[in-house]
């Protein structure tokens, strides 16, 4: 249970953890700082801006010099994120290729519900092998995100950013660099332009038989 210092003067008072969030939520909505007492000295609470969540009371000294000075890479298309870039393997580019690498291997599967081996209904995926024990629903939803994020990746901006705030407000955005158009995307616009020539050409050719008939 926390012990919140609730006033300038420093009077503090002892929180259940439900309390401590709505006192926090109320806090930062009002523009004003939460403090807390501890071991280390009065700590403040800070907003993690790719989770969208208020951190625990955190000492004041480490908030300024280690986590406000934070940044990330941040996928543009949802919420993963890594310290990395480039071609390393937990990077925002190769995060994408396995992403469409998953989205491939499930393209055409499905649920597969069996009897495992203490006589249970299980539910598993025919793309990747994961079982699913709880309600059939679930296999289904997984199948069909994986199936949908590349489309979602089509085209993806790695987006470097500070990880920690004190308010809740939007991100201090580093840099933001496209690094990836997919095939997908690709296709998708050839199709798009495609459609805009045709219907370029068939005005044109109304128009030219309109001028014969005169």
């Amino acid at each position: 249970m926390p012990e919140v210092i609730i006033d300038q003067r420093g009077t503090a008072k002892n929180m259940t953890d439900s309390e401590y969030r709505s006192h926090t939520e109320t806090a930062k909505h009002n523009g004003q700082d939460v403090y807390a007492s501890t071991d280390t000295g009065t700590s403040v609470s800070i907003w993690d801006c790719v989770d969208e969540t208020w951190s625990k009371p955190l000492p004041r000294d480490q908030v300024y010099q280690h986590y406000l000075k934070k940044y990330v890479f941040k996928c543009s298309a949802c919420s993963y994120h890594t310290l990395y870039t480039g071609d390393s393997s937990g990077s925002i580019a190769n995060h994408v290729k396995r992403v469409t690498a998953q989205g491939k291997l499930h393209q055409s599967a499905e649920v597969i519900s069996q009897q495992n081996a203490v006589g249970q209904i299980a539910h598993q995926c025919s793309g990747c092998g994961s079982e699913f024990s709880a309600r059939k629903g679930q296999c289904a939803l997984h199948i069909e995100a994986l199936q949908n994020a590349p489309k979602l990746h089509a085209t993806v901006a790695e987006i470097a950013m500070k990880r920690f705030s004190l308010d809740a407000s939007m991100p201090i955005i580093l840099s933001e660099n496209i690094l990836i158009v997919s095939e997908e995307a690709s296709t998708e616009e050839q199709i798009v332009e495609r459609s805009k020539r045709k219907r370029r050409k068939n005005r044109n050719r109304g128009k030219s038989n309109g001028y014969r008939n005169e």
